[in-house]
């Protein structure tokens, strides 16, 4: 193909003796591993994928060579970003682009077509690798299993095209740097409270039952727990019982939280106090008042989905 090309991508692990060429196996292959799905990852950004190869290893402490073939010009670029992103000695803080920029890459399938358009700037293809969640968790877990072998003093990674141009300058990052690059477990927090009627779909009627209560709220299904030690004693003494469309008008506790390491929200929720409790059925409403529940029945009472035993 006319625009094919191939980058020589060479990964020198530099030892403490320079004398020595080995280095512990398992180390080696989880940082090759990593580093070949860090490459091979970028594919999902482009219509024509990059072909890795591997060389025979070299000497001289412990030397990678690569051999990424590629079909766009683009993937240059896309490399350079990646590369440069995965071997900086730290986890710098998050590119800002403006609000337009964001909309335009705010999934990979926008992200191919401006790619194929030939429309993206150096600032967003590093933006692109920034913000690739996969991305910062491969650099993460290269640089955990590199800090394992303690003989390592330095990595070096270097790109050479064809025409032994280099792609960009060697970049090197040293062993006291390692930690820098590894995501640490921190995780972002937000609590909000809220007034909330949850229909309840599964209650929890046994003391000391860890299981979350399943209920609907905003017409969503839910999972929540009940600290309301009032309306949860009065639960469990068959006080309060549970047909079909009882519903609890609470205030629940709502914590998102978000890990540094994989973006992924976590939602938990806690019903901390039950105002009143009813069921459209039955027209039954309980009422607390003073750490006490007070009952109004209607002249007719149906049946209730759930028995005394449960």
């Amino acid at each position: 193909m006319d625009n094919q090309e191939t980058i020589r991508l060479q990964l020198h692990y530099y030892l403490d003796d320079k004398n020595l060429h080995s280095m512990n196996a398992k180390v080696h292959n989880d940082c090759e591993k990593q580093f070949i799905q860090a490459i091979n990852l970028l594919n999902k950004y482009l219509d024509k994928p990059i072909e890795l190869e591997i060389l025979a290893k070299k000497e001289g402490g412990v030397i990678d060579v690569f051999l990424a073939i590629i079909n766009d010009p683009v993937c240059l670029i896309l490399i350079t970003s990646a590369v440069n992103q995965f071997f900086i000695s730290n986890f710098r803080p998050r590119i800002s682009v403006a609000e337009e920029t964001k909309n335009k890459l705010d999934n990979v399938l926008k992200i191919k077509e401006v790619i194929n358009a030939g429309v993206l700037t150096v600032d967003e293809f590093d933006y692109i690798v920034e913000n690739d969640k996969d991305l910062r968790k491969l650099k993460s877990n290269f640089f955990k299993s590199a800090r394992k072998e303690k003989r390592i003093t330095s990595i070096e990674i270097e790109a050479t095209k064809q025409n032994k141009v280099q792609l960009f300058e060697k970049i090197a990052i040293y062993s006291m740097d390692f930690d820098s690059c590894i995501l640490t477990e921190d995780e972002e927090s937000k609590t909000t409270e809220v007034d909330a009627q949850i229909y309840i779909v599964a209650p929890v009627l046994l003391r000391g039952r860890r299981d979350f209560w399943k209920g609907i709220y905003n017409n969503e299904p839910i999972e929540f727990r009940v600290t309301d030690k009032v309306f949860l004693e009065n639960v469990y003494q068959h006080i309060i019982r549970f047909s079909n469309g009882t519903f609890i008008n609470c205030s629940m506790r709502i914590t998102k939280t978000t890990s540094s390491i994989d973006d992924i929200e976590k939602i938990s929720r806690n019903v901390f106090e039950v105002d009143s409790w009813d069921d459209n059925e039955n027209l039954r409403t309980i009422t607390k008042r003073n750490n006490r529940y007070s009952q109004k029945d209607s002249k007719e009472k149906l049946p209730n989905l759930f028995s005394e035993n449960e």
